[in-house]
């Protein structure tokens, strides 16, 4: 008999906490003090584990910077919305 998965597949256009770090280029305690904030995205949780949406982490880093991230996408980019 399989055992089950520990963690769920990747929910669509998530990802997870060491991922969201690459991204922003910060450290696990940075992205725990800009939750703290209150000022960031609000994770969902599935099967013990956290994942964020890509598209909303990117959107307020962008947001901060000031100009668009040049890391590429993880999950793939979104399409464009007419």
């Amino acid at each position: 008999m399989a055992r089950p998965k520990k963690y769920p597949e990747r929910p669509d256009g998530h990802i997870n906490v060491a991922e969201v770090c690459r991204v922003l280029g910060v450290s696990r305690a940075t992205l725990y003090r800009y939750r703290e904030a209150n000022d960031f995205p609000v994770p969902v949780e599935m099967g013990g584990q956290v994942w964020y949406s890509e598209l909303a982490i990117r959107q307020w880093a962008e947001r901060r910077a000031g100009r668009p991230l040049e890391v590429p996408w993880i999950t793939g980019e979104p399409a464009q919305q007419s």
